[in-house]
């Protein structure tokens, strides 16, 4: 049991951290369009308006990435939980698990 306790831990963390990477890559996404709409607007050179379009493309991708990596880490836990009952009810592994699907769940549909 307390492998599973310890993957729960390790799996809740993952979790955790890739969507706070999200919310991170999606705040960039946004500073970088607005920089971009401001360079245009300015008049500025089109070879440096050229580049921070590439870096906004790039950043998509990025995006795109941990939607992905999100989903799996998402049914990784929940498959994980599903398959395991708890041995306390009150154990707080299980219920920062808990807490982070729900605070995911949202995020993917």
């Amino acid at each position: 049991m307390a492998d599973v306790k310890k993957q729960i831990k390790v799996k809740t963390g993952s979790l955790n951290r890739i969507q706070k990477d999200l919310k991170a890559y999606v705040r960039e996404q946004e500073k970088q369009g607005l920089k971009v709409k401001e360079m245009k607007d300015a008049g500025q050179d089109a070879y440096d308006i050229k580049k921070q379009e590439e870096v906004l493309v790039e950043n998509d991708g990025m995006i795109n990435d941990t939607k992905v990596r999100l989903e799996a880490a998402y049914r990784d836990l929940l498959t994980l939980l599903e398959n395991h009952q708890p041995p306390n009810p009150e154990d707080s592994d299980w219920k920062d698990a808990q807490n982070v699907i729900e605070l995911v769940r949202p995020q993917l549909q």
